[in-house]
Protein backbone atom coordinates (compact mmCIF):
# COMPACT_ATOMS: atom_id res chain seq x y z
CA UNK A 1 0.00 0.00 0.00
CA UNK A 2 2.81 2.43 0.77
CA UNK A 3 4.52 2.23 -2.67
CA UNK A 4 1.17 2.71 -4.35
CA UNK A 5 0.52 5.73 -2.20
CA UNK A 6 3.90 7.24 -3.16
CA UNK A 7 3.21 6.80 -6.88
CA UNK A 8 -0.18 8.42 -6.54
CA UNK A 9 1.24 11.35 -4.60
CA UNK A 10 3.99 11.82 -7.19
CA UNK A 11 1.39 11.80 -9.92
CA UNK A 12 -0.60 14.50 -8.14
CA UNK A 13 2.55 16.56 -7.63
CA UNK A 14 3.44 16.30 -11.31
CA UNK A 15 -0.09 17.25 -12.26
CA UNK A 16 0.12 20.32 -10.01
CA UNK A 17 3.37 21.46 -11.64
CA UNK A 18 1.91 21.03 -15.13
CA UNK A 19 -1.25 22.87 -14.08
CA UNK A 20 0.75 25.80 -12.67
CA UNK A 21 2.90 25.92 -15.78
CA UNK A 22 -0.18 25.99 -17.98
CA UNK A 23 -1.72 28.72 -15.84
CA UNK A 24 1.39 30.89 -16.08
CA UNK A 25 1.57 30.34 -19.82
CA UNK A 26 -2.05 31.46 -20.16
CA UNK A 27 -1.36 34.58 -18.09
CA UNK A 28 1.72 35.41 -20.16
CA UNK A 29 -0.17 34.99 -23.44
CA UNK A 30 -3.00 37.18 -22.20
CA UNK A 31 -0.56 39.85 -20.96
CA UNK A 32 1.30 39.90 -24.26
CA UNK A 33 -1.91 40.24 -26.29
CA UNK A 34 -3.17 42.90 -23.91
CA UNK A 35 0.04 44.88 -24.35
CA UNK A 36 -0.17 44.65 -28.16
CA UNK A 37 -3.93 45.08 -28.63
CA UNK A 38 -4.93 47.13 -25.58
CA UNK A 39 -3.30 50.42 -26.51
CA UNK A 40 -0.44 50.13 -23.98
CA UNK A 41 2.17 50.12 -26.72
CA UNK A 42 0.81 53.35 -28.26
CA UNK A 43 0.28 54.98 -24.84
CA UNK A 44 3.90 54.37 -23.88
CA UNK A 45 4.86 55.78 -27.27
CA UNK A 46 2.89 58.93 -26.47
CA UNK A 47 4.76 59.21 -23.17
CA UNK A 48 8.03 58.83 -25.09
CA UNK A 49 7.10 61.90 -27.19
CA UNK A 50 6.61 63.99 -24.04
CA UNK A 51 9.98 62.76 -22.72
CA UNK A 52 11.65 63.61 -26.04
CA UNK A 53 10.29 67.14 -25.75
CA UNK A 54 12.07 67.47 -22.42
CA UNK A 55 15.32 66.33 -24.03
CA UNK A 56 15.01 68.97 -26.73
CA UNK A 57 14.51 71.62 -24.05
CA UNK A 58 17.47 70.29 -22.11
CA UNK A 59 15.33 69.69 -19.04
CA UNK A 60 14.42 66.31 -17.53
CA UNK A 61 10.78 65.28 -17.61
CA UNK A 62 9.58 64.05 -14.23
CA UNK A 63 8.15 60.51 -13.98
CA UNK A 64 4.69 61.85 -13.11
CA UNK A 65 4.58 63.64 -16.50
CA UNK A 66 5.47 60.39 -18.25
CA UNK A 67 2.76 58.41 -16.48
CA UNK A 68 0.19 61.20 -16.80
CA UNK A 69 0.52 61.03 -20.60
CA UNK A 70 0.33 57.23 -20.52
CA UNK A 71 -2.85 57.21 -18.43
CA UNK A 72 -4.45 59.92 -20.55
CA UNK A 73 -3.97 57.90 -23.73
CA UNK A 74 -4.74 54.42 -22.39
CA UNK A 75 -8.48 54.97 -21.71
CA UNK A 76 -8.84 56.61 -25.13
CA UNK A 77 -7.59 53.48 -26.86
CA UNK A 78 -9.65 51.26 -24.56
CA UNK A 79 -12.79 53.24 -25.35
CA UNK A 80 -12.11 53.00 -29.07
CA UNK A 81 -11.67 49.23 -28.83
CA UNK A 82 -14.89 48.93 -26.82
CA UNK A 83 -17.08 51.00 -29.15
CA UNK A 84 -15.71 49.46 -32.34
CA UNK A 85 -15.49 45.88 -31.05
CA UNK A 86 -18.22 44.51 -33.32
CA UNK A 87 -16.82 46.23 -36.41
CA UNK A 88 -13.28 45.09 -35.60
CA UNK A 89 -14.44 41.48 -35.66
CA UNK A 90 -14.25 41.68 -39.46
CA UNK A 91 -10.87 43.41 -39.78
CA UNK A 92 -9.11 42.44 -36.50
CA UNK A 93 -10.62 39.13 -35.36
CA UNK A 94 -7.71 38.24 -33.06
CA UNK A 95 -7.92 41.59 -31.30
CA UNK A 96 -11.69 41.31 -30.93
CA UNK A 97 -11.33 37.79 -29.53
CA UNK A 98 -8.96 39.13 -26.88
CA UNK A 99 -11.28 41.95 -25.78
CA UNK A 100 -14.31 39.67 -25.66
CA UNK A 101 -12.67 38.02 -22.67
CA UNK A 102 -13.33 41.09 -20.51
CA UNK A 103 -15.69 43.25 -22.53
CA UNK A 104 -18.13 43.52 -19.60
CA UNK A 105 -15.65 45.38 -17.40
CA UNK A 106 -14.01 47.55 -20.09
CA UNK A 107 -16.21 50.63 -19.29
CA UNK A 108 -15.44 50.26 -15.58
CA UNK A 109 -11.69 50.08 -16.23
CA UNK A 110 -11.83 53.04 -18.61
CA UNK A 111 -13.71 55.39 -16.28
CA UNK A 112 -11.63 54.31 -13.29
CA UNK A 113 -8.46 55.29 -15.17
CA UNK A 114 -10.01 58.59 -16.32
CA UNK A 115 -10.92 59.52 -12.73
CA UNK A 116 -7.50 58.44 -11.49
CA UNK A 117 -5.59 60.53 -14.04
CA UNK A 118 -7.68 63.61 -13.25
CA UNK A 119 -6.90 63.23 -9.54
CA UNK A 120 -3.24 62.57 -10.45
CA UNK A 121 -2.94 65.82 -12.41
CA UNK A 122 -4.76 67.83 -9.74
CA UNK A 123 -2.41 66.52 -7.06
CA UNK A 124 0.90 66.77 -8.95
CA UNK A 125 0.43 69.76 -11.22
CA UNK A 126 -1.56 72.97 -11.80
CA UNK A 127 -4.95 74.02 -13.12
CA UNK A 128 -3.58 74.66 -16.63
CA UNK A 129 -2.27 71.11 -16.80
CA UNK A 130 -5.65 69.89 -15.56
CA UNK A 131 -7.46 71.80 -18.34
CA UNK A 132 -4.95 70.51 -20.89
CA UNK A 133 -5.45 66.93 -19.69
CA UNK A 134 -9.25 67.22 -19.61
CA UNK A 135 -9.22 68.65 -23.14
CA UNK A 136 -7.12 65.74 -24.38
CA UNK A 137 -9.43 63.24 -22.69
CA UNK A 138 -12.60 64.87 -24.03
CA UNK A 139 -11.34 65.30 -27.58
CA UNK A 140 -9.92 61.79 -27.56
CA UNK A 141 -13.20 60.22 -26.45
CA UNK A 142 -15.18 62.29 -28.96
CA UNK A 143 -12.94 61.11 -31.78
CA UNK A 144 -14.45 57.62 -31.70
CA UNK A 145 -18.09 58.64 -31.38
CA UNK A 146 -18.20 61.85 -33.43
CA UNK A 147 -15.10 63.27 -35.13
CA UNK A 148 -14.02 60.11 -36.95
CA UNK A 149 -17.21 60.18 -39.02
CA UNK A 150 -16.29 63.64 -40.35
CA UNK A 151 -13.91 61.80 -42.69
CA UNK A 152 -16.98 60.94 -44.76
CA UNK A 153 -17.07 64.59 -45.83
CA UNK A 154 -13.52 65.84 -45.19
CA UNK A 155 -10.68 63.94 -46.86
CA UNK A 156 -8.09 62.63 -44.36
CA UNK A 157 -9.82 64.31 -41.41
CA UNK A 158 -9.29 61.48 -38.95
CA UNK A 159 -5.61 61.13 -39.86
CA UNK A 160 -4.96 64.85 -39.41
CA UNK A 161 -6.96 64.82 -36.15
CA UNK A 162 -4.97 61.97 -34.61
CA UNK A 163 -1.65 63.38 -35.84
CA UNK A 164 -2.43 66.72 -34.22
CA UNK A 165 -3.28 64.88 -31.02
CA UNK A 166 0.21 63.38 -30.88
CA UNK A 167 1.91 66.63 -31.90
CA UNK A 168 0.48 68.65 -28.97
CA UNK A 169 2.21 66.24 -26.58
CA UNK A 170 5.41 68.13 -27.34
CA UNK A 171 3.96 71.01 -25.32
CA UNK A 172 2.53 68.91 -22.49
CA UNK A 173 5.66 68.92 -20.27
CA UNK A 174 5.86 72.72 -20.50
CA UNK A 175 2.28 73.09 -19.32
CA UNK A 176 2.47 70.33 -16.72
CA UNK A 177 5.76 71.48 -15.16
CA UNK A 178 5.07 75.18 -15.72
CA UNK A 179 8.06 75.79 -17.97
CA UNK A 180 8.46 78.94 -20.05
CA UNK A 181 9.60 78.51 -23.66
CA UNK A 182 12.81 80.50 -24.20
CA UNK A 183 13.25 82.19 -27.58
CA UNK A 184 16.33 80.10 -28.31
CA UNK A 185 14.19 76.94 -28.15
CA UNK A 186 11.36 78.25 -30.32
CA UNK A 187 12.57 76.61 -33.54
CA UNK A 188 13.51 73.37 -31.78
CA UNK A 189 10.17 72.80 -30.06
CA UNK A 190 7.92 73.82 -32.95
CA UNK A 191 10.15 71.88 -35.33
CA UNK A 192 9.81 68.79 -33.17
CA UNK A 193 6.02 69.22 -33.03
CA UNK A 194 5.94 69.45 -36.84
CA UNK A 195 8.05 66.32 -37.16
CA UNK A 196 5.83 64.39 -34.72
CA UNK A 197 2.75 65.54 -36.63
CA UNK A 198 4.14 64.25 -39.94
CA UNK A 199 5.27 60.93 -38.44
CA UNK A 200 1.91 60.38 -36.73
CA UNK A 201 0.05 61.37 -39.91
CA UNK A 202 1.95 58.87 -42.05
CA UNK A 203 1.44 56.24 -39.36
CA UNK A 204 -2.33 56.74 -39.38
CA UNK A 205 -2.50 56.61 -43.18
CA UNK A 206 -0.46 53.40 -43.07
CA UNK A 207 -2.82 51.87 -40.49
CA UNK A 208 -5.78 52.84 -42.68
CA UNK A 209 -4.58 50.24 -45.17
CA UNK A 210 -5.60 47.37 -42.91
CA UNK A 211 -9.05 48.96 -42.49
CA UNK A 212 -9.63 49.65 -46.17
CA UNK A 213 -12.66 47.35 -46.45
CA UNK A 214 -14.45 48.67 -43.34
CA UNK A 215 -13.61 52.27 -44.32
CA UNK A 216 -15.16 51.68 -47.74
CA UNK A 217 -18.33 50.39 -46.12
CA UNK A 218 -18.47 53.50 -43.90
CA UNK A 219 -17.65 55.81 -46.85
CA UNK A 220 -14.60 57.22 -45.08
CA UNK A 221 -12.36 59.22 -47.40
CA UNK A 222 -8.87 57.89 -46.71
CA UNK A 223 -5.77 57.55 -48.91
CA UNK A 224 -6.04 53.74 -49.25
CA UNK A 225 -9.73 54.02 -50.19
CA UNK A 226 -8.89 56.65 -52.81
CA UNK A 227 -5.68 55.17 -54.26
CA UNK A 228 -5.99 51.50 -53.45
CA UNK A 229 -3.83 49.38 -51.17
CA UNK A 230 -0.69 48.93 -53.31
CA UNK A 231 -0.46 52.50 -54.58
CA UNK A 232 -0.98 53.88 -51.08
CA UNK A 233 1.84 51.65 -49.77
CA UNK A 234 4.25 52.81 -52.49
CA UNK A 235 3.44 56.48 -51.89
CA UNK A 236 3.88 56.15 -48.14
CA UNK A 237 7.16 54.28 -48.52
CA UNK A 238 8.69 57.19 -50.41
CA UNK A 239 7.41 60.13 -48.33
CA UNK A 240 7.76 58.46 -44.92
CA UNK A 241 11.31 57.32 -45.56
CA UNK A 242 12.25 60.76 -46.87
CA UNK A 243 10.80 62.63 -43.89
CA UNK A 244 12.30 60.20 -41.36
CA UNK A 245 15.74 60.51 -42.95
CA UNK A 246 16.04 64.21 -43.72
CA UNK A 247 13.58 66.20 -41.60
CA UNK A 248 15.48 65.91 -38.28
CA UNK A 249 18.56 67.38 -39.95
CA UNK A 250 16.55 70.23 -41.45
CA UNK A 251 15.26 71.57 -38.15
CA UNK A 252 18.24 70.62 -35.99
CA UNK A 253 21.11 71.55 -38.29
CA UNK A 254 21.70 74.90 -36.56
CA UNK A 255 22.11 73.31 -33.14
CA UNK A 256 25.32 71.37 -32.45
CA UNK A 257 23.99 70.16 -29.11
CA UNK A 258 21.24 68.21 -30.93
CA UNK A 259 23.62 65.79 -32.66
CA UNK A 260 22.46 62.73 -30.62
CA UNK A 261 18.86 63.38 -31.69
CA UNK A 262 19.93 63.84 -35.31
CA UNK A 263 21.37 60.35 -35.20
CA UNK A 264 18.61 58.80 -33.12
CA UNK A 265 15.49 59.80 -35.05
CA UNK A 266 16.49 58.19 -38.40
CA UNK A 267 17.02 54.90 -36.53
CA UNK A 268 13.31 54.37 -37.18
CA UNK A 269 14.20 53.45 -40.78
CA UNK A 270 14.71 49.71 -40.12
CA UNK A 271 11.33 49.59 -38.37
CA UNK A 272 9.69 51.28 -41.35
CA UNK A 273 11.33 48.83 -43.72
CA UNK A 274 10.06 45.82 -41.77
CA UNK A 275 6.56 47.32 -41.48
CA UNK A 276 6.24 48.06 -45.19
CA UNK A 277 7.61 44.64 -46.16
CA UNK A 278 5.18 42.76 -43.90
CA UNK A 279 2.23 44.93 -44.97
CA UNK A 280 3.12 44.28 -48.61
CA UNK A 281 2.97 40.55 -47.80
CA UNK A 282 -0.42 41.15 -46.13
CA UNK A 283 0.97 40.18 -42.76
CA UNK A 284 -0.90 41.91 -39.91
CA UNK A 285 2.32 42.09 -37.87
CA UNK A 286 3.44 44.89 -40.19
CA UNK A 287 0.72 47.15 -38.81
CA UNK A 288 1.63 46.26 -35.23
CA UNK A 289 5.27 47.18 -35.89
CA UNK A 290 4.26 50.43 -37.57
CA UNK A 291 2.05 51.47 -34.66
CA UNK A 292 4.99 50.78 -32.32
CA UNK A 293 7.34 53.41 -33.78
CA UNK A 294 6.99 55.95 -30.97
CA UNK A 295 7.30 53.11 -28.45
CA UNK A 296 10.55 52.01 -30.12
CA UNK A 297 11.85 55.52 -29.43
CA UNK A 298 11.36 55.02 -25.68
CA UNK A 299 14.57 53.10 -24.82
CA UNK A 300 16.59 55.51 -26.98
CA UNK A 301 14.98 58.46 -25.18
CA UNK A 302 15.94 56.93 -21.84
CA UNK A 303 19.54 56.43 -22.99
CA UNK A 304 19.74 59.99 -24.29
CA UNK A 305 18.36 61.26 -20.98
CA UNK A 306 21.55 59.97 -19.38
CA UNK A 307 23.84 61.16 -22.17
CA UNK A 308 22.57 64.75 -22.52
Amino acid sequence: MKPAYRVQAGHKKGYGVEHDRGLWLTVLKFSFREFIYGGHLQSLGAAAIASLSGLVMGRPVSPDVFWAVYFIFYPLYLYNRYVELEKDTLTNPERSKHFNQYVQIMPVVMWAVVCAVILWVIYYSNYRAMLFSLSLLALGLLYTTRFKSYTKKIFLFKDVYVAGFFAVLVYFPMVYQDWALPDRLFVKIHGLATFIFLKAFFMQVFLDIKDIQSDKRENLRTVPVLLGRDRALRLLLVVDMAVTTFFPFLFFYLFDDMMPLKLFLPLSLPLLGVSFYLAHKKNYAGYVWRSAEFFIWLPMVLVLSVML
